[in-house]
């Protein structure tokens, strides 16, 4: 039942509400916040940045939970973009400031994994971004246009049930 309700939130910020930009900017930060383990500090300030700025934060949330299982499942690619950038020669200097800097060690830059995964989900930001943008719109546009001329759904909707329904969901 638990699924069932999310699934159905999902449908509905889909539906209306948020603005395919809010709902996409939500999924790609929230990917983003995901894709990193454990809560280092740059990920509260990126989530920070996520309850302040006007994303829906329904796809945000959903999007943590699906990039901790991608980020789980790439796990060793992460490991070796992170050894790859925190080996790069002329980032050093930087990297033993940030070293000797307390509250820039809170950032855990020098666990590879999560430096693999701060980049990985960096560079997911934009192009997540685009492709849910152009998702909602044709979901918008194209399949609730063809779901709404459905035989079945218009009697569905147009009966007692579905009416009682609508009633009782609105009280929770």
């Amino acid at each position: 039942m638990f699924w069932l309700d999310i699934i159905g939130k999902i449908f509905k910020v889909l539906k209306a509400g948020a603005t395919p930009s809010q709902i996409a900017w939500g999924f790609a930060l929230g990917f983003a916040i995901g894709m990193v383990p454990g809560w280092p500090l740059h990920i509260i300030a990126l989530f920070a940045l996520l309850l302040l700025l006007n994303v829906n934060l329904t796809m945000a949330l959903v999007a943590m939970a699906l990039a901790s299982v991608v980020a789980w499942v790439f796990d060793p690619w992460l490991d070796q973009l992170g050894v790859l950038v925190l080996k790069e020669a002329s980032l050093q200097v930087y990297y033993t400031q940030m070293y000797n800097n307390p509250l820039l060690m809170l950032t855990r830059f020098n666990n590879t994994v999560v430096m693999g995964a701060t980049v990985g989900g960096l560079l997911a930001l934009l192009p997540l971004f685009i492709v849910i943008r152009i998702l909602v719109k044709a979901y918008r546009e194209q399949f609730l246009q063809k779901l709404n001329k459905i035989r079945i759904v218009q009697w569905l909707r147009g009966s007692r049930i579905f009416g009682f329904y609508q009633r009782v969901s609105h009280l929770e």
